[in-house]
This record gives C-alpha cells, sequence and structure tokens, in this order.
C-alpha cells in the first residue's frame, strides 16, 4: 500500500511508518488489518507517478524554509 501512497522518494519512509502502526496495534486488530489490506484496491492513474516525483523534494524545500517575523 506504501507504494501508492506516497511518491517513489519517500516510500521506504512511508513503509516503515505504516509497519510500526501495526506493530502498535492489538493482535485481532491486526488479524483485521491484514483481511483489509488483501482485501483492497486501490485505484491509481498511471500518470500519477509523473505528477508526483517531485513532491518530496518540493515537501524539503518547504520543511527547510524558514519564518523570518
Amino acid at each position: 500500500m506504501a507504494a501508492t501512497l506516497a511518491d517513489r522518494s519517500i516510500q521506504p519512509l512511508v513503509a516503515a511508518a505504516l509497519q510500526k502502526v501495526r506493530a502498535v496495534l492489538r493482535p485481532p486488530d491486526q488479524a483485521r488489518l491484514a483481511q483489509l489490506d488483501h482485501a483492497m484496491q486501490l485505484a491509481v492513474p498511471e500518470y500519477q507517478e509523473h505528477f508526483t516525483r517531485h513532491l518530496a523534494p518540493m515537501q524539503r524545500a518547504i520543511a527547510g524554509r524558514r519564518c523570518w517575523t
């Protein structure tokens, strides 16, 4: 699922974050999440990568900007 929620540059980070969330769930919730994960399918347009490959550099630029007030 991380592959469809993030652009290629931050996919490993999103996957690690999702794994950490799963790790703190109770066992019944983990089992239910596993069922949902196998049952879900996200429709992602083929052109998404073209429009999102610049997302992480933009986020870094915004996060690194200092506010001079």
